[in-house]
Order: structure tokens, then C-alpha cells, then sequence
């Protein structure tokens, strides 16, 4: 007896829910920065005036809402991972629906199933990153849906628009990814161009009206003299130079802690020294990552190429994609351009492409990284689906579903061990 797509779907959506509560429960930690989300949020909503506001608030503010009912953070945040998780999940199943048909979106949710970036990878370490990500997932399912002309520029732009914000206030980077890929949408033909002006027109208008009513709200309640749009521009500017000390060390072959004179120095402080050599003081900068850019672009090149490499090693590592992911998603690939599907390639490169790119003025982590794994999730899931052969197809999602559970059980075992996932 063969199963219909609605009951195959629904199967694989419940045991995608089991898989990620089992995941987050069984790791039994709480990510590292969630217990300051949650203090900077309590004295946010609870204090009188100023505050010290030096991390985005809105992750903070939803712990801070959740753990109202539950008294209890580690619960707070398994339930914000196991919810947005599931979420990123769905939305990639209708994405890859939407993009190719219905038996894509049923192999690519078979293939994320336990998968490694949205399971052990950030479970108990790291769920900012899988909120934004749900979001931008979302504004794409939107801009997809409108670009087949199957929801009209009104509500479409609304609904991009929010997502966009909601992903926006977690991780900023989120605005600059989804405002870049709306622009594909004059790519598409079979829309008017009136339709496609007056949605672009109005998404951007919200989206950046958006970004600055968050900046004002930064402003008016942070009490530091630097606050920006997000959070503090101190700890953006840290964040930017922190690997600076590892720049060293690649270059001198040492360790960074080598380079300090007593061997105790944190490699924050080492960082903010070198890259005084490099800028000038941060005080000098006024905290300004474009003024210390402005002031030695070619060290600034030279991070943006230091970065790429850590982007190109995380690209291979197990945990962000394993490496015959990228050989299934050559054979997508190779089916895409055989069928001449131009506009999906593009739209599929372009959001790879796109969501590294901010991450080049950053610093590199495979929680960071996490937007660039669906094309090519998307192209595998067309590979796989795309054999004529049944035989084929299955023989296929089996052994690459049973290498992505290998890993997964490898990691989730080791973590769960662990005393502690930070540092």
C-alpha cells in the first residue's frame, strides 16, 4: 500500500518533531549566551530609563516571555530551538515545493531530517541563528509564492515585510540578505511590472522603516554613548576585530597566545591591540567598523580574505554540510541546467552567495553559516528527485539519510557528554 504526499508529509513532520525535542533534550544544556539575553531583557522591561543594552534585544525579550510560563530558562530556549527548528523545517519543504513539486519538498524534508546545522550543530549552544533563520525562510516561501503569481503584491509585501523585520531584530543581517533577493523578482517574467514596482516599493519601505524604529528604540533606552541600530557599536567593533589574534598566528605560525608578551592576555585584548596597529584606537574610530575600514582598506581586505577561508573550512566540516551533500547537489544542479530552470539556479546562487557575504565583515561560524546550507539542500533534493528509477531514488535517500544520522548520532552523543558547549 502506497502512502499519498499528505500522509507521507505529516509523517515526516512528526518525526521531525520528535527529532528535534529528543535533540535539544537530550544535549541538556542551555546555549551560552542565553542567560545574558535573558538579564539584558529583564532589566530592559523592568527598569526605569537607560539600561545597558549592548546585545540585540528581541531574542532576549522572547525568553523573557516564555520563561514567564515556564520558570525555567533551559525550557524557555528547548522550546524556542524545538518550535523554529520544526518551523525552519516546514518552510523548507514549502519553499522546495513551491520552487520544483511536491515530491522535492518531501525528499529535502527526508534530508533534514538530522541534518547536522539545525540539529547538534546549534541545540544547546546556539538558537539566534535558527530563529532568524525560520524568518528568512518564511520572506523567501513569500517572495517564491509572489513570484508565481500565487498571492497578491499587498499581502505579500505585509507578510515579506515582517518576517523580514522579526528576522532583522534577531540577526541583522537578515534585512541585507531578503532586501537583496526581492530584487530577483524582475527576473521573473509573467508578473507586471506595476505589480513587481509597488511590492519592492512597499516592502523596502517597511523593512527600513522597521530597522530605524529599532535604532530609535536603541537609543532612547541604551544608556552607552555608543549605541547603534542593533545593539552596542563596542561589541559590534569587538566582534569585527576578534580574530584578529588568529590572523597573527596564521601569519607568524604561532598560537595567539604566543603573541602576547606573558602568554595571558585573552584573545580579545590581543585582537584590540593588533587591530590598533592596523586602524588606530577603537576611541579613534568612535567604535565605527566603516571608519577603521576607511582608515586601511587593505587590512581590511585581508580580513574579508580571512574570513572567506574560515567560510571555505567550515564548508567541508560535517557539522555545516558533509561532504557528499555536494556531490548530490551536483546532480541537481546538472538536472537544473538540463531543463533550462535559469530563473531557480540564479535565485538558488544568489542566496548562497548572498548570505555570506555579510559574514566577510563578521566572523565566521558554522551557526553563521547556517542560511547558505538550503540551496544546496534544495539542489539535493532535486538530484535525488529527479531519477526516473524508484530504485534509484530510494537507494539514494537511504545512504545519504543514514550518513547524515551517523553524524548526527556521533555529535549528539560527544555533546551530550560534554560538560559545557561554550568556549
Amino acid at each position: 500500500m502506497q502512502l499519498s504526499h499528505n500522509k507521507k508529509v505529516f509523517i515526516l513532520l512528526f518525526a521531525t518533531l520528535i527529532v528535534r525535542v529528543l535533540t535539544v533534550f537530550i544535549i541538556g544544556k542551555t546555549p551560552c549566551m542565553d542567560p545574558n539575553y535573558l538579564a539584558q531583557a529583564n532589566h530592559i522591561i523592568n527598569s526605569v530609563g537607560k539600561v545597558d543594552i549592548y546585545i540585540t534585544p528581541s531574542y532576549g525579550f522572547l525568553l523573557y516571555f516564555i520563561n514567564i510560563f515556564t520558570k525555567s530558562l533551559f525550557l524557555s530556549s528547548s522550546i524556542i530551538y524545538i518550535f523554529f527548528s520544526f518551523g525552519i523545517s516546514l518552510m523548507a519543504y514549502f519553499v522546495a515545493k513551491e520552487l520544483f513539486n511536491e515530491k522535492t519538498g518531501i525528499v529535502a524534508l527526508i534530508l533534514l531530517l538530522f541534518f547536522p546545522c539545525i540539529t547538534v550543530a546549534v541545540a544547546g549552544y546556539s538558537h539566534t541563528s535558527i530563529v532568524s533563520s525560520f524568518f528568512i525562510l518564511l520572506s523567501i516561501y513569500t517572495l517564491v509564492k509572489f513570484t508565481l503569481s500565487k498571492t497578491g503584491f499587498v499581502y505579500s509585501a505585509l507578510l515579506f515585510s515582517f518576517s523580514t523585520i522579526i528576522g532583522t531584530y534577531i540577526r541583522p543581517e537578515s534585512a541585507f540578505i531578503l532586501l537583496i533577493l526581492a530584487l530577483m523578482i524582475f527576473w521573473r517574467n509573467g508578473l507586471p511590472l506595476k505589480q513587481k514596482v509597488y511590492f519592492l516599493l512597499l516592502s523596502y519601505f517597511l523593512v527600513i522603516s522597521g530597522v530605524f524604529l529599532h535604532g530609535a528604540f536603541i537609543k532612547n533606552r541604551s544608556s552607552s554613548p555608543y549605541a547603534s541600530t542593533f545593539s552596542d557599536a563596542k561589541y559590534i567593533y569587538i566582534t569585527y576585530v576578534c580574530v584578529f589574534s588568529d590572523m597573527r598566528s596564521m601569519y607568524n605560525g604561532t598560537s595567539a597566545k604566543a603573541n602576547t608578551s606573558n602568554g595571558s592576555a585573552s584573545s580579545d585584548s590581543v585582537s584590540l591591540a593588533l587591530s590598533t596597529e592596523a586602524f588606530g584606537t577603537p576611541e579613534s574610530n568612535n567604535w565605527s567598523i566603516r571608519n577603521a575600514i576607511m582608515k586601511n582598506p587593505k587590512v581590511a581586505l585581508v580580513h574579508c580574505f580571512y574570513i572567506l577561508k574560515q567560510c571555505l573550512f567550515y564548508f567541508g566540516h560535517p557539522l555545516f554540510c558533509p561532504v557528499y551533500m555536494y556531490f548530490v547537489a551536483g546532480i541537481g544542479l546538472y538536472f537544473l541546467f538540463r531543463q533550462k530552470q535559469i530563473f531557480t539556479t540564479a535565485f538558488l546562487a544568489l542566496m548562497f552567495f548572498i548570505s555570506l557575504i555579510p559574514l566577510l565583515f563578521a566572523h565566521a561560524e558554522i551557526r553563521y553559516l547556517m542560511n547558505c546550507v538550503y540551496p544546496v539542500i534544495f539542489m539535493a533534493a532535486v538530484g535525488i528527485a529527479q531519477f526516473e528509477s524508484k530504485k534509484a531514488t530510494s537507494a539514494l535517500i537511504i545512504s545519504v539519510s543514514a550518513a547524515n544520522f551517523i553524524i548526527y548520532l556521533m555529535y549528539l552523543v560527544n555533546n551530550a557528554r560534554l560538560g559545557s558547549l561554550c568556549g
